[in-house]
């Protein structure tokens, strides 16, 4: 299994992204994890795990292959912008992790 992350902030400061959290929430199945984590499953991408931070989002997926991973990547950078309208955001890229997230396992 590959494991990969990306963290989602916006590009104008102080701007308020929990509308995108709502937005996740609103449009796509999942479940509340812990406070701040929800595992969401996004038609194409499979299950996200999706970590709300103060200013700032981090997703985080796992995939069996590398050309899984580009699509998963692809189609969970697409919902990320269709359901946060109106907000420039700055991704800081996909990142190989070292490990898998617990809620994979």
């Amino acid at each position: 299994m590959i494991a990969m992350t990306a963290s989602i902030r916006s590009e104008q400061p102080r701007t308020d992204l929990s509308g995108l959290g709502q937005n996740l929430r609103r449009n796509f199945e999942h479940v509340l994890l812990h406070t701040n984590e929800m595992m969401v499953l996004i038609p194409g991408a499979g299950p996200v795990l999706v970590s709300e931070n103060p200013g700032a989002f981090r997703m985080n997926i796992v995939a069996e292959s590398p050309d899984q991973v580009r699509i998963r990547t692809i189609t969970v950078d697409r919902a990320i912008r269709r359901y946060s309208p109106g907000v420039a955001l700055l991704q800081t890229g996909w990142e190989k992790m070292g490990s898998i997230p617990v809620p994979f396992r």
